[in-house]
Formats: C-alpha cells, sequence, structure tokens
C-alpha cells in the first residue's frame, strides 16, 4: 500500500508558478454552462489535485482568481471511470438494482479524505459540462495513461 498518510499535499494558489513537486497535467473549461471556469489537473506524487478556477469581478471591486482545490488519491482516476460506468448500467446488466442510488462507502486508494486539509472533499460538474463539455473525455484520457504507466 502507499503511504498516502505521510503525504503533505500542497495547496495550489498560482496556476502558472505551483510549488515544486506538482505536475501540470490538463485543463479544460466548461464553455457550455460558464465560460471562463475552468479545471486544472495536477499531479502530486500519490494524489490527484484538481482546481477549479474563474476571475471573479464584483461592481467597484478589483478582480480576481478564485480557486478550488480538490485532492484525492491518484487511484481515483480508474476507480471513477469504472464506478461511473457500473451506475450507468441498468440492473438487468449488472448496475445498481432499481430505486438504490448508492453503493457501500469504498476506500479509494485507502484514503478517505484529505488529512492535510482536515476536511471532505468534494467537486460540482454539471451533467453537460461532464458528457458533453469534456470533462468525462479528459478524466478518461487521464485514467488511461495512469494504467498505462504513462501519467
Amino acid at each position: 500500500m502507499i503511504p498516502l498518510r505521510n503525504f503533505k499535499l500542497k495547496e495550489i494558489k498560482d496556476l502558472i508558478n505551483f510549488p515544486q513537486g506538482v505536475e501540470y497535467l490538463v485543463t479544460t473549461e466548461d464553455t457550455l454552462n460558464y465560460p471562463g471556469r475552468f479545471c486544472s489537473f495536477y499531479r502530486q506524487n500519490y494524489f490527484l489535485t484538481i482546481v477549479e478556477h474563474r476571475k471573479v469581478k464584483f461592481k467597484d471591486k478589483p478582480e480576481y482568481l478564485s480557486l478550488y482545490q480538490f485532492d484525492a488519491p491518484i487511484e481515483i482516476l480508474p476507480w471513477f471511470v469504472d464506478k461511473f460506468d457500473f451506475f450507468l448500467k441498468p440492473a438487468s446488466q449488472g448496475g445498481l438494482p432499481s430505486g438504490n442510488i448508492a453503493t457501500d462507502k469504498e476506500l479509494v486508494g485507502g484514503y478517505k479524505y484529505n488529512r492535510s486539509r482536515h476536511s471532505k472533499q468534494s467537486i460540482l460538474i454539471s451533467g453537460s459540462y461532464m458528457f458533453q463539455g469534456g470533462f468525462l473525455d479528459t478524466w478518461k484520457t487521464l485514467a488511461n495513461k495512469y494504467e498505462n504507466g504513462t501519467l
């Protein structure tokens, strides 16, 4: 098992000059719903980091960069693809039984949440961004690279 508990995740506050040990992977934009809202993917050793970012401007206030960071074990890449495919299957093909919307809790890489921030992690993605906007395709590409050892 990978020693995840001893790894300190770094917070990404600058999208160009990120901390040492953080590897940039790819950026996608939600052009269908929120043009100018991006998700950038990074690798931090045994972890995947996704930073949702956009420029925000309120009336009579200076523009600023809004950042939200999600971290999970890198094994989440193929795990999510497998689970997502399972949720899309009808019960007759081995998917969830009718009326169920969840399975038992599972650990990904033996890890429940981001211990360095002491908070649970989540990320919200619209259905159109997921399916038509390229988010899921990007995720699957990264999962394939991870499984092939090229990530």
